[in-house]
């Protein structure tokens, strides 16, 4: 079963319902079907071909989505990627991706690509502006064609490395859709606020409930606090998706949050990182009639775990238990089962295991491996995600994270992972945000560094934190420096860019 033809069953139950809603613009499942199939005659009209890969570098919009689905229905592969990353960014992922073709907003927002990949805007696409909406009711003469096994390519978010582009099939984004809509109870009657850019995988996963279960989704006209708001009083989404970073936006920045109606959002999701305390009880005061859910999963698993309702307010440190159709284990160093409570590394085995990095076969094979604590449990041909993250297992499944591989320190002889100092620290109610680096020393190997953004209003905290940090961390944790930034720089999925902080650090520092 390809996405497609997942899509036009949903068409054919729903054919009058509204799928989705941007502005003053709302389409019915119908409707978008047709968009989507003429944009496949446009797009064919550019010699791209089934199994060719196209660069996607579009916000969320109707546009956006039934261009999509116009590349499925012709077999080309998108590769979706974020309007904000850096030009090196964008190149590297046409590159690795071997694009036939490149569609951005607007003609300034090409970039220095392979002479061979077509680079087009959506004016050049589209002969007037939303002549696209205008042609809704046509046919389509574009003949059907026979997928390939690969649906789509994201880029992982480069926050710690170069971004690698991860290649889902068409069975796996259709199958962990559905655990995951089975997991959080979304069901065809709720719609879903996104915020969130569909080039991140869990903005990704927002449009798929679209295309491949019926919920109707609605686009604000703009990420910001006001844009957010303002859909949400207007359209009364029953879902509202959110990562850290966004969250703190509502509620730590210019915001009209506060005074918003918010009565019809019955489940808040939230994923990416930890939520910061503040920002959790901030949600839980706000949305008080509200279920959460809290998860967990890498764009090369689409999701491995989610917290249940019930239990998020109970148990916030916990990122849950694993979707249906996937078997989490955690593996020592030593490649053993670790026991409960004992930290290894997380591997991901069953339902949204990706098929690898376009182009990159030695990333892919450290990533993507037989595990052996399955051998007589589980086919021997399947292969397990490796997540390079850190965490544990309790006596009853829930799943702990403590930090990443690709992060981890060495300090004072003794391994770290950051992110278990970035929780610890912001307990501190005077911390409102943290990021944690290192820079290389002689005598104790990696030197921990805190970036710390203070609460709104806080003075000079810097001796505060020397007197504190060492009630609250063992010697080889504490940090040995600290700076101040009004606010941590983030890659366009809201993560904090580790490598743009360290760099925007020390070169000040080194001045």
């Amino acid at each position: 079963m390809r996405v497609f033809d997942t899509f036009e069953q949903i068409v054919h139950r729903y054919p009058d319902k509204t799928a989705l809603i941007y502005l003053d613009q709302q389409i019915n499942y119908l409707q978008l079907r047709n968009l989507s199939l003429n944009a496949a005659r446009l797009l064919s009209q550019y010699g791209i071909q089934q199994g060719d890969t196209c660069l996607i570098c579009l916000p969320n919009s109707i546009d956006t989505a039934s261009i999509l689905l116009g590349l499925f229905y012709l077999g080309v592969i998108p590769v979706i990627i974020n309007e904000q990353l850096a030009p090196t960014h964008v190149r590297i992922a046409a590159e690795r991706t071997d694009c036939t073709l490149a569609i951005f907003s607007s003609s300034n927002k090409q970039h220095a690509l392979a002479k061979e990949t077509i680079q087009i805007s959506l004016e050049e696409l589209y002969a007037t502006k939303n002549q696209l909406l205008q042609r809704c009711c046509a046919n389509s003469n574009v003949s059907t064609t026979s997928f390939k096994n690969t649906a789509s390519i994201l880029f992982t978010s480069g926050s710690t490395g170069t971004p690698k582009g991860v290649a889902q099939s068409h069975s796996t984004l259709i199958n962990a859709c559905k655990s995951v809509a089975q997991s959080l109870n979304i069901k065809p009657t709720d719609s879903i606020l996104c915020a969130i850019p569909w080039s991140f995988d869990y903005g990704y996963g927002q449009l798929l409930s679209t295309i491949l279960l019926g919920i109707c989704q609605i686009l604000p006209s703009t990420n910001d606090p006001f844009g957010i708001c303002k859909s949400i009083e207007v359209n009364q989404p029953t879902i509202f998706a959110g990562v850290p970073s966004l969250f703190a936006s509502l509620f730590r920045g210019v915001s009209p949050i506060q005074d918003t109606e918010c009565s019809s959002i019955r489940l808040v999701t939230n994923t990416g990182s930890t939520l910061p305390i503040g920002i959790r009880e901030e949600l839980f005061r706000f949305f008080s009639t509200s279920e959460f859910s809290f998860n967990y999963g890498l764009t090369e698993t689409y999701r491995t775990s989610t917290l249940p309702t019930s239990m998020a307010k109970q148990n916030p440190d916990s990122v849950g238990y694993a979707i249906p159709g996937v078997t989490l284990s955690v593996i020592t160093e030593h490649g053993s089962r670790a026991k409960a409570g004992e930290i290894g590394e997380i591997v991901h085995y069953g339902t949204g295991v990706f098929q690898g990095y376009w182009g990159d076969i030695q990333a892919t094979e450290k990533v993507l491996k037989p595990t052996p604590v399955w051998n007589n449990e589980k086919s021997n041909a399947a292969l397990a995600v490796y997540t390079g993250d850190f965490g544990y297992l309790n006596d009853q499944g829930m799943l702990y994270l403590s930090g990443r591989r690709d992060r981890q320190l060495k300090s004072m002889g003794v391994k770290v992972n950051p992110e278990e100092i970035e929780r610890i620290m912001l307990n501190i109610p005077t911390i409102e945000d943290i990021g944690i680096i290192s820079t290389p020393h002689e005598i104790i190997g990696d030197m921990i560094v805190a970036v710390v953004v203070p609460k709104p209003g806080v003075p000079e905290i810097i001796k505060e934190l020397q007197r504190i940090v060492p009630t609250l961390l063992g010697p080889y944790m504490q940090p040995r420096k600290f700076f101040l930034l009004d606010k941590l720089p983030r890659t366009p999925n809201g993560k904090i860019d580790y490598q743009a902080l360290s760099k925007q650090v020390f070169q000040s520092h080194n001045r």
